[in-house]
């Protein structure tokens, strides 16, 4: 893999180099682990210093090619991605602990659930499981549907309602919209106000993409995963259970069971993965991360201006 990204950093470079020229960086910003050795080939060629960091965007799986040694800084978003980055090399003081950045508006905070919940047209008192399948709307999401429905309808009087989030995909949501469902439920398409129905939420089921799960941890939702990644996503998993914040499984009617006894009997564990969500949860990430940059870059330039 290295081989590969230095052949790709040396015939990337002359174009690297010419929009570093043009731009005239007072620093860099690497979200992607494939661009620091072309970023530091075409500094070389340009014979110029231009502090580079990283911003690690894996929760808890981070490939090694994420810590490149001569970055001024990394930013981690996990104790796990922590601990990737001293094994790859980064020394202690080139390493940020600051949770993964996500959108401000996770940050602000909210009103009351059962407000939300009326604003969204959803019955303000039921517990609501919150089901997302990503941006296009992939993974047995029609299934988990119909089990977590399925049994939160078993004494005829619904034990709580059901948000179904189908992304991009049209065909789901028009299979989805043309079903009778036994309990409230409610069909989106792809939304722009993730913050908002995940604060109206009582749980949600994803699959373990990073920046839903950090969402969710700062919305202090237990989470259960239904699926995974190979690789890219397989250590979000254990995060997510050996933190008591969550549950994994693939089987529809298991994670409709789980969905069942939150909303039941083990209401108070999922009171208890909530709050243990909060905590592990860091909503000013974005913020800290961007402070952070900021001052890393106005000494330099405040030197440069008083030469």
């Amino acid at each position: 893999m290295r081989r590969l990204v230095n052949a790709l950093a040396r015939y990337t470079a002359p174009r690297v180099s010419q929009a570093i020229a043009h731009f005239a960086p007072d620093l860099i910003v690497s979200v992607h682990p494939l661009v620091h050795e072309m970023t530091f080939s075409a500094l070389r060629r340009l014979r110029r210093k231009v502090p580079v960091t990283t911003v690690v965007t894996d929760l808890a799986t981070a490939h090694p090619l994420w810590y490149h040694p001569a970055v001024e800084c990394c930013f981690v978003a996990s104790h796990e991605a922590y601990q990737i980055g001293r094994q790859a090399g980064l020394q202690p003081a080139q390493l940020r602990l600051s949770g993964l950045p996500i959108r401000p508006a996770f940050a602000r905070p909210p009103a009351p659930a059962a407000s939300l919940r009326r604003e969204l047209g959803l019955h303000p008192e039921l517990p609501t499981a919150l089901l997302i399948g990503g941006g296009d709307g992939m993974g047995p999401v029609a299934a988990i549907a119909q089990a977590v429905a399925h049994r939160l309808s078993a004494n005829r009087r619904p034990l709580g309602q059901l948000v179904i989030v189908c992304g991009r995909n049209r065909r789901l949501r028009e299979h989805l919209s043309a079903m009778q469902w036994p309990i409230p439920t409610v069909i989106n398409g792809f939304v722009e106000n993730m913050p908002i129905w995940m604060n109206a939420s009582d749980c949600i089921i994803t699959k373990a993409g990073p920046g839903t799960i950090a969402e969710a941890l700062v919305c202090g939702l237990p989470i259960i995963l239904s699926g995974f990644i190979p690789g890219q996503e397989e250590g979000n998993v254990p995060f997510v259970v050996e933190n008591g914040v969550g549950l994994y499984s693939k089987d529809p009617n298991a994670i409709a069971a789980t969905v069942w006894h939150w909303f039941g009997p083990g209401a108070d564990q999922r009171r208890q993965m909530a709050e243990q969500a909060r905590q592990l949860g860091r909503p000013h990430a974005t913020y800290e991360i961007v402070q952070a940059l900021a001052e890393l870059v106005a000494e330099p330039v405040a030197m440069r201006r008083s030469a």
